[in-house]
Parts: structure tokens; C-alpha cells; sequence
């Protein structure tokens, strides 16, 4: 009884440091346990606080997108509204292969728009392909989702214009997404909003002064 008593102690003693550093492994392949998120949401506010180049605020928010949803891939879809009739979109690259080279359109009267816009909620790739209230969508439409080859979607939403949507792959897991997921995503993207706004700002600034700059060697040669 002495014998097995010590045993358990033992046990007991290795377990704790044992489970401690299993713990570790864990929070750092998937990002950390359910109590950081908080924290993570925090500096991801600070970190775009300072972003003015797109491209920065792009590695900042797939960053964390990875880190608090633990997905496989990510993205951001950029809106414009270049019509009357329908919303421009296009996938931003990220440089790492996982956005697809393609454009399209979610017009004004799309089940997907007032999803997105009207009721500012995001959005499952599994509702677009079998839910009956997007039957309606323009085939053009349903076919740029599936190419994006994303499972969630939020909108970014800045003084009641859609100005981009925010997507993310799989989750590390292969579980599926949850009401709490689809809420931490919908915080990124609210947080994400002003920042991304002003960041295209800067961007659509930079790229009439380059084309301004070419215009003018032209006029000079």
C-alpha cells in the first residue's frame, strides 16, 4: 500500500509539469488559449492604429486572424462601388499564394449584399452553396466565392458603405465554425474598418501621383 501510495505521489508530481509543458506546445502551435484572445484583439486595435500602407495592414490582420480563429488560410476581398447596379470586388494578394487572381460583382439587389450590408453579418461558404435564401444570387456571384476557397466571411463596414470583406480558410482543426467564431470574426472586421479605409486612402493617393509622375515624363519627352 506504502508502495502504491508513493507511486501516485509520483505520478502526481510529474504530471503537473508534464501537463504544463504539453500546455505550451499547444498555445503555440494554435495560438494560444481561450483567455489570450482578449489580449490579442487589443494589439491587433494598437497595431492598426499605426498602419497606413495596405500591405502592412493586411499582415497585421491575417496574422491575427490566424492566431485568434487558429484558421489555415485568410484573406480580404476589396469593395468598391464603381455602379449604380452592383458592388466591385476583388481579392487583395498577400503575397503568399492564397488569394486567386480574379474579379467580380455582388449587385445592389444580391440576397449576398443584404447579408453583408443591410444586415451587417457575417457569412458561411456553406449558407451561400445550400442555403435556400441565396438560391437567388447571380450564378457569377456564387462562382467567385467558391474560387476564393474560403469557409467565413465578414463585412467591413465604414460609414454605411461595404468596403471590403474579410475571409478565412479552414480552421487548423477541421471543426467547424461556431457562433463565437463568427463573432471574433465580425470584431476583426469591425476593428479593421477605419484602418482599412484610410489605408486605401493613402493607397489611391500613391497610385494617381505615380500616374500623375508618368504623365508628366510623357509630356516632357
Amino acid at each position: 500500500y506504502t508502495l502504491l501510495a508513493g507511486l501516485a505521489a509520483t505520478t502526481a508530481l510529474a504530471y503537473i509539469p508534464l501537463r504544463a509543458m504539453a500546455q505550451a506546445v499547444i498555445n503555440r502551435l494554435f495560438g494560444g488559449p481561450d483567455h489570450s484572445i482578449p489580449q490579442m484583439l487589443r494589439q491587433f486595435s494598437q497595431e492598426i492604429a499605426g498602419a497606413v500602407e495596405l500591405d502592412a495592414l493586411l499582415d497585421i490582420t491575417m496574422k491575427t486572424l490566424r492566431d485568434v480563429l487558429r484558421v489555415r488560410r485568410s484573406g480580404l476581398i476589396l469593395a468598391t462601388e464603381e455602379s449604380s447596379e452592383a458592388l466591385f470586388i476583388e481579392p487583395v494578394s498577400n503575397g503568399m499564394g492564397e488569394m486567386p487572381d480574379i474579379k467580380g460583382q455582388i449587385a445592389y439587389t444580391s440576397p449576398i449584399y443584404a447579408h453583408l450590408m443591410r444586415r451587417k453579418a457575417p457569412l458561411l461558404q456553406y449558407d451561400l452553396d445550400f442555403g435556400r435564401v441565396f438560391g437567388s444570387a447571380d450564378p457569377a456571384e456564387h462562382a467567385f466565392f467558391q474560387q476564393m476557397r474560403m469557409s467565413a466571411y465578414a463585412p467591413v463596414i465604414v460609414q454605411n458603405g461595404l468596403i471590403g470583406i474579410l475571409c478565412c480558410g479552414a480552421k487548423v482543426s477541421d471543426d467547424p465554425f461556431t457562433e463565437r467564431d463568427l463573432e471574433l470574426l465580425s470584431t476583426i472586421a469591425n476593428q479593421a474598418g477605419v484602418a482599412l479605409r484610410n489605408a486605401r486612402l493613402v493607397n489611391d493617393l500613391r497610385r494617381r501621383e505615380s500616374e500623375q509622375a508618368d504623365l508628366n515624363r510623357a509630356l516632357s519627352d
